[in-house]
């Protein structure tokens, strides 16, 4: 979203996205809007809150938070050989 400036809150913007993407957006929107999918969402972000994460995308390796795609290197070493 942050290559495209995508507002991920607004669903017409992510439809289109998907849609430009070749993806089949009534299925993905079908399971978006499921219960069980707000709920998987909702924990995720009282974990995110609880992990002080304040922005996206956010990569956590063995409890390290790495954030924005210009740390992709970190996380790349990070996975290879952890940090300690």
């Amino acid at each position: 979203h942050w290559q495209h400036d995508l507002d991920l809150s607004n669903l017409e913007q992510v439809r289109t996205c998907l849609n430009q993407n070749g993806y089949d957006t009534n299925s993905l929107f079908d399971l978006m809007l499921r219960p069980e999918t707000q709920a998987a969402y909702d924990a995720n972000t009282e974990e995110a809150i609880r992990l002080s994460v304040f922005g996206s995308p956010t990569y956590i390796v063995d409890g390290d938070i790495f954030y924005g795609q210009d740390n992709l290197v970190l996380v790349e070493r990070a996975l290879e050989r952890p940090f300690g």
